[in-house]
């Protein structure tokens, strides 16, 4: 039937609108910094085969806070296309999606404050804290409620002191997580004890009994004490040592406190 027909003019106009493109974008899980800046990956469905269509890698990402938290709403700016066919495809030029931020680690730096022996297991401690920003300084801190224990209580200049019980606390505690438990060393040293030479009545014999003072309820100890001689005579020197083991002998006196 075109045998019937003319056109009337043989050039006309219409438009060719864009390609929409279909942007996927998935948020990576962040450590808390006390930032809100994020990273994102991306797919892009629509490309026509042989285009050459990307987005420009100055686009941002933005947590919706800086707070520690699952599923968060996270922002998306400056979503540009680039490549050689980039003008023929359109997309939306911001968006949004979701993202986790979990915690960031605290590093608690126990270090031991050393003890006197006293027959207990109790560790004075003290710590320092590292891993947490600036924004957060005096806002997290660790209770004083932990546990310190030496595994002996016996002296020694490298015990092992278990600590528990460490807690965060703070309006940002959220934000971070510490090690419940940690293990350092730490000294206890030597307990002074303290001698007074009882007088008794000239008995031929050097052996001097003592008083003894400071020490720990239900510990013995073994020690030797002698006069400088025989002889009846006003402050005479006695001579006091300790014995790391009781001998059956005349000279040696055993001690306990009850």
């Amino acid at each position: 039937t075109n045998y019937n027909y003319q056109l009337f003019k043989n050039i006309v106009n219409a438009n060719i609108f864009q390609r929409t493109l279909n942007i996927s974008f998935t948020t990576l899980t962040k450590t808390y910094n006390a930032l809100t800046a994020g990273q994102t990956t991306y797919t892009i469905s629509g490309i026509i085969f042989g285009d050459i269509v990307d987005i420009s890698n100055i686009y941002i990402t933005n947590f919706v806070d800086i707070n520690v938290g699952s599923n968060k709403l996270v922002y998306l700016n400056q979503i540009n296309l680039i490549g050689s066919s980039y003008f023929n495809y359109i997309t939306s030029i911001s968006g949004n999606t979701n993202g986790n931020l979990i915690p960031a680690q605290l590093i608690p730096n126990f270090y031991s404050l050393g003890k006197v022996y006293d027959r207990n297991q109790f560790a004075p401690i003290s710590y320092n804290l590292s891993g947490f920003f600036p924004l957060d300084i005096g806002l997290v801190d660790i209770s004083q409620n932990w546990i310190a224990n030496y595994r002996n209580v016996n002296v020694n200049y490298n015990i092992p002191i278990d600590i528990s019980n460490i807690i965060l606390y703070g309006s940002v505690a959220n934000n971070y997580y510490i090690n419940s438990t940690i293990t350092i060393s730490g000294i206890i040293t030597k307990r002074y004890i303290y001698a007074i030479g009882n007088d008794k009545n000239y008995d031929q014999a050097i052996v001097a009994l003592l008083t003894i003072s400071n020490i720990i309820l239900n510990d013995t100890i073994a020690y030797f004490a002698n006069f400088i001689n025989i002889n009846a005579g006003a402050n005479k020197i006695i001579y006091v040592s300790l014995s790391d083991t009781f001998l059956p002998n005349v000279w040696q006196r055993r001690l306990k406190i009850n």
